[in-house]
């Protein structure tokens, strides 16, 4: 059957797949663009190449930082538990 979704659905998941590193690893110079219908057509612009490597970047620094974070309230917590004794 057809599905009805709104235009603010669609685009949360396009915005949602296209933002997967997944997504995002796979847009190299020279790739070719595949339609909805899974052919091809045409390859990739190059600023669409570097904003993908951009967006990539970012959100490695984004998980980084957090992961950064959790480390850092570990140790906190740690010293917290060792000064309690």
């Amino acid at each position: 059957g057809e599905m009805n979704l709104s235009k603010t659905q669609l685009r949360s998941a396009l915005r949602l797949y296209t933002s997967s590193w997944r997504y995002l690893y796979g847009v190299k110079p020279g790739a070719t663009r595949v339609d909805l219908d899974g052919n091809p057509c045409g390859e990739l612009d190059e600023q669409h190449v570097e904003h993908a490597r951009k967006q990539l970047e970012e959100a490695k620094a984004r998980v980084q930082a957090q992961r950064a974070e959790q480390q850092a309230k570990k140790r906190e917590a740690a010293a917290a538990a060792g000064e309690k004794e």
